[in-house]
């Protein structure tokens, strides 16, 4: 492993030999800032991007090294610390460990240059992991936003609430928000503890019964062609954490007898490894199949199925909770467009009245991503800039363009003679907006006035005379 000649170790003794001796055998291998008390520890590390601290036990100030631990765990509690000291008193490791050190190292040990350089680098590959998860999480948030107005919604999220480390199963259509749900019960069980939790994602659909294994598990260099290094599982990367298991329901049934034995007692073998090793982590299970019916037709277990579903949650599809499409609207045109932009009533009409079959939330978003694509120039997004999938308008004739699937869809669930009046209002509107006077405007379609002034009271639309 080449260590990178980026990363920034700040090491706090107030002993300036120890310091220099330090900075010796880490210079050619890293950035070394170095700090002698606990004030100036503090201040150093608001300065500077930090990738692992060294301190001293002892410092001969009012603050000792496990003050100046707490501190930097308190700004950073992702940071990895390796502790210092001359004494190797079990009670003193054992608390530095407590406090939050990732390691404990004697200053009588410091000739040994291989040592200290393997702990370094032990240190330094979980600070990578908790940034690499710390991406992840980020992107997760920006991409499954918890928003919601409905009851239906406001009622699971409640339940998610009261559950402690529970496995939890997810069930709903694709798209309807299950992987917000994970992480909002993520984001609860780290908020109860103060701590980073991990937050550790897997598809089992489509994957063999090696890949799968290999992924959550690990392997060993050599366990199959193309293992060329030791690779940890994604059950050891989320210990202490949650792994969730998207589409379970399509997981290989050879898999299945595995992660049952995972989840009776937390132990596992990495692929081609003897070695027995073990993890906490929660698994947090979805699926977009009713799993109980997969288990009565025999393609899933009947225990596992126990196993994962300790807290069961159903996430209704979009149109049966309509409530959540305007305020999901709102939050991806303002996510896309860069600013709350102003749209049309019209819009929303639209969007309450499709059923979203093809893809719940994710096709809501797809749809607001390409009308604030098209909306770009315009202050205003209107009906023009629907994609033709729901409804839209010819730009320089007002024609009303419908498509026929969305249309058949429409009819059914409106009626017949309200979705013709639908139709009729979102024409008049969009005409009012063109033309402002009724006389010009009914001499245009070759209609009569009073007829145009009965139908505008009608929808309410506002126009000049």
């Amino acid at each position: 492993m080449v260590e990178n000649p980026k990363s920034k170790i700040l090491i706090v003794d107030d002993d300036p030999l120890i310091r220099s001796v330090l900075k010796t055998l880490l210079s050619g291998q890293y950035t070394v800032i170095e700090a002698s008390n606990y004030n100036d520890a503090i201040q150093t590390f608001s300065k500077h991007d930090i990738s692992l601290a060294i301190l001293d036990v002892f410092l001969e100030d009012d603050k000792s090294g496990l003050d100046v631990l707490l501190e930097l765990r308190r700004l950073n509690n992702t940071l990895p610390v390796m502790m210092l000291s001359n004494s190797s008193d079990l009670d003193t490791v054992v608390k530095c460990i407590r406090f939050g050190a990732c390691d404990y190292i004697s200053k009588m040990n410091l000739d040994n240059k291989d040592e200290l350089y393997l702990r370094i680098r032990n240190c330094l590959k979980k600070e990578l992991e908790y940034r690499t998860i710390k991406t992840l999480e980020k992107e997760f948030d920006e991409n499954h936003p918890v928003i919601f107005e409905s009851k239906a919604m406001k009622q699971i999220l409640q339940e998610v609430e009261l559950i402690d480390d529970m496995n939890i199963l997810i069930e709903g259509e694709t798209g309807v928000g299950k992987t917000p749900v994970a992480r909002y019960a993520n984001s609860l069980a780290a908020k109860r503890t103060n701590s980073l939790r991990p937050f550790v994602r897997i598809n089992c659909a489509g994957l063999s019964r090696e890949r799968l294994q290999a992924d959550l598990f690990g392997h060993r260099k050599g366990a199959f062609t193309g293992a060329v290094t030791d690779n940890k599982g994604l059950v050891e990367l989320a210990k202490d954490g949650d792994l969730f298991m998207d589409e379970v329901g399509d997981m290989d049934p050879a898999c299945q007898s595995e992660l049952l034995t995972f989840l009776d007692n937390g132990e596992y073998r990495r692929l081609g490894d003897p070695v027995t090793r073990h993890s906490n982590c929660r698994i947090i299970a979805a699926t977009n199949t009713k799993l109980k019916d997969r288990v009565e037709k025999g393609l899933f277990r009947k225990d596992l199925y126990s196993r994962l579903a300790q807290s069961r949650f159903f996430i209704p599809s979009l149109r049966e909770r309509k409530e959540d499409i305007k305020p999901i609207m709102e939050y991806y045109i303002e996510k896309y467009s860069g600013h709350k932009k102003p749209y049309t009533h019209d819009v929303l009409d639209i969007y309450l009245k499709h059923d979203w079959t093809e893809g719940n939330i994710r096709e809501l978003r797809d749809a607001v991503k390409y009308m604030c694509v098209k909306a770009k120039s315009d202050d205003e997004i209107n009906l023009t800039h629907l994609n033709s999938g729901y409804y839209c308008f010819n730009k320089n004739v007002g024609d009303i363009v419908i498509d026929s699937a969305s249309m058949k869809n429409s009819v059914i669930e409106m009626g017949y003679d309200n979705y013709i009046d639908n139709i009729e209002r979102m024409i008049l509107d969009k005409l009012a907006k063109e033309e402002k006077s009724i006389k010009g405007l009914s001499t245009k379609i070759k209609t009569s006035d009073v007829t145009l002034w009965r139908k505008f009271k009608k929808y309410n639309i506002t126009v000049n005379s």
